[in-house]
């Protein structure tokens, strides 16, 4: 069976074409474009192209979504991919009984679990969470990272009828705004099922909780910081209390506003703690605060200026204008004519109305629950995680080597003089992957290595990445470790081994494979992040 990339309607494997929209059926495995030879050509342990390892006999696509702020579930099935339910998102730091039911029955062995993460995280961040996943017994091979900004694009294409960068040759900038995270990219359709990634992804820590943090500013002057921890330790149902009344509001303030804000707040709780401590209740702890002209107390609700509202969004907002400034100025993007904004915190009238307000040349697309694209988008990129057709890379990557001294190249910082031997230069970064290359998912880049000591039970070489396009030692201040790369041998032998290793690089996360060209058998290549 395949799956259809623009429709998703499952054909029979003998099908050339679709049977409803008659879309060509892709290879899947086409010829790696770096360091193939002919004796890899006709390896069928080797493989060369690689868009997902989950396994491909699964029945339903489910999606989680940790957010900062707020977390949901969705999922759809193999048979209808389009048809997406979703659980209604709910705060972060609540619990979910384990025993609740989604009414879908299907078995564990059967999901393909996927979950969105924001694109800047780096390798180390995204191997944790592939390790997390033991502890709730999710097996790797039906598990997948998404982009989170990939995933919303992915949405917008497929769902939307009215969505005006569904065109082949439409370029447009993705900017994911979620609860504690912005993240941005930029995306080309390229046909009618694939997108290309025109800018590596740059994100930073300015989301909505960044606004909510300032909103908890308010309060901790005007009872101080020792009330506020007190409630958050020992009163959590009152501190979620007052980060919901807030949220509830929050996405509504717009630049057009003029009246007060009204905000719901647990005041029992709050006259409690304020009578504990200043002696008084919580209305004369306002009146004694700089904020008395700005904020009236009416049983249970508040009702704040609207200008001081808006001063709680000031430096986030700013925060994200500039970053969307800098992105655009980049020459891949420099005709790029659309904006779309999703995620939880696009959902905010006022962060869209700066948005338009700041970049008046550009069309600003915000989609109806722009807090569920990330979310319904991972589901869709589950069923095809070969949609994002290339990517641009955001580091450079390489191994650390020694080779012959160069004096031309090479500083005598690194020159290592051996006693019977050649002058050598140390710590040389060689290059597998520049950053900014743009690169096709799934792309094999292969290294050969040979084994130095006869009956040779392992070989271990370390990864390195940089943030530099042109990167020579690895000890450099720009370049980091990675990780190391362990590759087990199922027996030894007196020979020399020469192992091509297999970088898999493009997809969303980096993976190293490896085959013994003697055997042509593939071993066990461990890849273990620092």
């Amino acid at each position: 069976m395949w799956i259809c990339p623009e429709c998703f309607i499952e054909n029979n494997a003998n099908n050339e074409s679709c049977s409803k929209c008659h879309t060509i059926k892709q290879d899947t495995d086409p010829k790696a474009k770096h360091g193939t030879t002919s004796d890899t050509e006709n390896t069928s342990t080797d493989t060369v192209k690689h868009i997902t390892s989950c396994r491909d006999d699964y029945t339903v696509v489910a999606a989680l979504d940790l957010g900062t702020t707020y977390s949901g579930f969705a999922f759809s099935t193999r048979q209808n991919p389009l048809d997406i339910q979703h659980v209604e998102k709910v705060p972060t730091c609540l619990l979910l009984s384990p025993k609740k039911s989604s009414g879908l029955d299907v078995k564990m062995e059967d999901i393909r679990w996927v979950m969105p993460v924001p694109t800047f995280w780096n390798d180390a961040a995204k191997q944790f969470l592939r390790k997390s996943i033991d502890f709730i017994d999710i097996p790797e091979d039906q598990f997948q990272i998404a982009l989170e900004p990939e995933s919303a694009s992915i949405f917008c294409q497929q769902q939307l009828s009215d969505f005006s960068a569904s065109l082949p040759g439409t370029k447009y900038l993705v900017v994911a705004l979620g609860g504690g995270t912005t993240d941005i990219t930029a995306h080309e359709k390229i046909s009618s099922s694939r997108l290309r990634e025109l800018i590596f992804a740059t994100g930073n820590s300015y989301g909505g909780t960044t606004v909510d943090d300032r909103f908890l500013q308010l309060f901790t002057a005007i009872v101080g910081k020792d009330i506020i921890s007190d409630i958050k330790q020992n009163y959590p149902m009152a501190y979620i209390d007052i980060l919901q009344g807030f949220e509830l509001v929050k996405r509504n303030i717009s630049t057009t506003n003029s009246q007060k804000v009204k905000v719901s707040i647990p005041l029992s709780v709050l006259d409690l703690k304020c009578k504990q401590v200043l002696g008084k209740d919580f209305r004369s702890a306002i009146g004694a605060s700089k904020f008395s002209s700005a904020i009236e107390l009416y049983d249970a609700t508040m009702h704040v200026d609207v200008g001081l509202m808006k001063a709680f969004f000031n430096v986030t907002i700013n925060s994200i204008l500039d970053l969307i400034k800098r992105r655009l100025q980049e020459p891949a993007v420099a005709d790029v004519s659309q904006i779309l904004l999703v995620g939880e915190f696009a959902e905010s009238s006022l962060i869209q109305d700066k948005v338009k307000s700041e970049f008046p040349d550009k069309r600003v697309i915000v989609p109806e629950a722009a807090g569920l694209t990330v979310l319904k988008g991972a589901v869709l990129f589950g069923h095809n995680p070969s949609y994002v057709q290339s990517r641009v890379m955001r580091y450079t990557y390489g191994v650390g080597i020694s080779d012959e001294f160069d004096p031309a190249i090479h500083d005598e910082a690194h020159l290592v003089v051996q006693k019977n031997g050649p002058k050598l230069a140390k710590h040389i970064f060689d290059v597998i992957i520049r950053k900014n290359q743009l690169v096709d998912a799934g792309t094999s880049i292969d290294s050969e290595y040979l084994t130095i000591d006869p009956n040779q039970k392992t070989m271990e070489f370390e990864l390195y990445f940089s943030s530099n396009e042109n990167p020579v030692y690895i000890d450099e201040n720009d370049c980091k470790p990675l990780g190391s790369v362990i590759i087990h041998f199922p027996d030894v032998c007196q020979e020399e081994r020469d192992v091509k290793v297999s970088f898999v690089i493009g997809n969303t996360e980096l993976e190293v494979k490896a085959v013994d060209k003697k055997s042509r058998q593939t071993v066990t290549a461990e890849f273990n992040l620092f």
